[in-house]
């Protein structure tokens, strides 16, 4: 099955929606300014080509681009937010994206390590609602 789609969607494809992510996130970063985004612009730019240049590569080695997209995350939301205010949205869609490609392309074993990764990120969020995040900037999250 992954290489009947990795036929079907091309890597430039990947690329694209890597791109796009970053874009958006550049966008946010540098022309709004949203409140997620305090300090150096420059610190969150890096961060965010952490989160989002790996999907390039989504469909040829899923699991690792899981770990990196995962430990970006971490990284980014525990250094450089204020655990108060919800999360960036560009690295909400590149965990969803992560996820979402790998739990279609691995075997059983690497599902175990997919799940592995959520738990980490739940185990962040719920240290951000502990430290005074609104649940509802939270938990609807989880959801997707």
């Amino acid at each position: 099955m992954a290489s009947w789609h990795r036929q079907v969607v091309p890597h430039w494809a990947d690329v694209c929606v890597a791109a796009g992510l970053a874009a958006l996130g550049a966008y946010n970063i540098w022309v709004i300014a949203e409140p997620q985004y305090q300090g150096s612009p420059i610190l969150h730019t890096m961060a965010l080509l952490g989160v989002t240049v790996p999907l390039a590569w989504v469909r040829c080695a899923p699991l690792a681009v899981l770990a990196l997209v995962t430990a970006s995350t971490v990284v980014w939301e525990l250094t450089l937010t204020d655990l108060a205010v919800q999360p960036a949205l560009e690295a909400g869609i590149a965990v969803l994206i992560a996820v979402t490609v790998a739990s279609a392309l691995v075997d059983r074993a690497g599902l175990v390590l997919v799940a592995g990764g959520l738990v980490v990120l739940v185990a962040v969020d719920c240290a951000a609602m502990a430290a005074g995040r609104a649940p509802g900037d939270t938990i609807p999250a989880w959801l997707l």
